[in-house]
């Protein structure tokens, strides 16, 4: 067990005296951000060099993120499996519920595959990559038990996930696919920066013994929004404008 671990294991005092145990390891918040982010790129990449189209479309444009969606997921999952203590035992459900998120977005990469092959409607693949996200949020609440930082780190981790479910869904339902693209590429990078974000602060830093753990988190996750939105923006003001845009 490395150090990283290892401290993620270990008590930490808090401001009361009472024992705060952080919530997973360096890795397991280090390994979803970078893959976050990698997919990100993806996103990034179809905002500058590709015109949007009207009508449904899918969520993914190419082919090897729709592949990567099922490869590096269900890699998630194998190794989040063979860390565990016996598979249904107390030290076990952290990488469970790692490993719960990772199938999720593999699912969604698989329906994004049938959707290439014509066996399902476009839409499908935003309901898959909802219920992902709102899986991925609903597993990472426990971690809200832990106070202190962790608490808030984690909060806001789930209202990326959840707000990444919605901006995806109301582009399956019709909103203008330019408008949630922008949109849901943000969120992604805020997934993913965040993530990485964790997995030093409590991690490596360490908490806070002064009691403004919790107000830093939200400053820092305000940051990283509007270090995102400054980047986008930026992006859309360098994009060539078309002739014709589509709404």
């Amino acid at each position: 067990m490395n150090a990283l671990t290892q401290q993620s294991m270990e008590a930490i005092q808090g401001m009361d005296g009472v024992p705060m145990h952080l919530p997973g390891s360096w890795g397991g918040h280090m390994v979803p951000g970078l893959l976050f982010l990698l997919w990100s790129v993806f996103w990034i990449w179809e905002l500058i060099r590709h015109r949007r189209t009207d009508g449904p479309r899918a969520v993914e444009r190419f082919l090897i993120v729709k592949v990567g969606k099922v490869v590096f997921p269900f890699a998630g999952v194998f190794l989040e499996l063979v860390r565990t203590d016996g598979l249904f035992s107390t030290a076990s459900w952290n990488n469970l519920s790692h490993a719960t998120m990772y199938a999720g977005f593999a699912l969604a990469g698989l329906v994004d595959l049938a959707e290439a092959r014509g066996r399902v409607p476009a839409a499908a693949t935003h309901l898959a990559l909802t219920l992902a996200c709102w899986a991925g949020g609903f597993l990472f609440l426990p971690h809200l038990s832990h106070g202190g930082m962790p608490n808030a780190m984690h909060l806001l981790l789930v209202v990326g996930f959840w707000s990444l479910g919605v901006t995806v869904a109301l582009e399956g339902l019709g909103v203008p696919r330019t408008v949630m693209l922008w949109f849901r590429t943000g969120l992604l990078l805020l997934l993913g920066t965040w993530f990485v974000q964790i997995s030093f602060s409590p991690y490596v830093v360490g908490p806070p013994m002064d009691g403004a753990g919790v107000e830093r988190s939200f400053v820092f996750f305000l940051w990283h929004i509007l270090t995102i939105s400054a980047a986008l923006f930026g992006l859309r003001a360098l994009k060539p404008r078309t002739a014709h845009p589509h709404p």
